[in-house]
């Protein structure tokens, strides 16, 4: 039985299985092959649609690229007019309110197909 507030007896064994068994290793291997191949396939796209209206960074690592416009727009109407599309735009200025030129992609959830769907629609936005 539980006593306490840390991880049980359950979960430890686990975890210590996965690590010493190789399998965590095996794990993060893969992890970041799919989330490099999927950096790739958006950088790929962002190439192919946005490069006359925009720039970016190439991410190291993690699960963003960070987008910056080359014209200054209302990001109010931008976000509006993606979100009638269906597409849910993470704007720089939700992670500092003065950034009003930047937009946040995330490349780790969405399938190939939507990424390619979501930026080939946002661009005519």
């Amino acid at each position: 039985m539980q006593t306490d507030y840390g991880s049980s007896s359950l979960s430890q064994y686990v975890v210590a299985e996965c690590l010493s068994s190789g399998f965590y290793d095996v794990y993060i291997r893969e992890i970041r092959m799919e989330l490099k191949l999927r950096r790739d396939c958006t950088l790929e796209l962002l190439n192919k649609h946005f490069k006359e209206i925009a720039t970016w960074n190439l991410p190291a690592g993690g699960f963003y690229i960070w987008l910056t416009l080359k014209k200054q727009v209302s990001m109010q109407k931008l976000f509006q007019s993606a979100l009638r599309e269906g597409i849910l735009l993470n704007l720089g200025n939700i992670y500092d309110s003065i950034d009003h030129s930047h937009i946040r992609l995330s490349d780790s959830y969405s399938t190939f197909y939507q990424l390619e769907k979501g930026l080939k629609n946002c661009q005519r936005s």
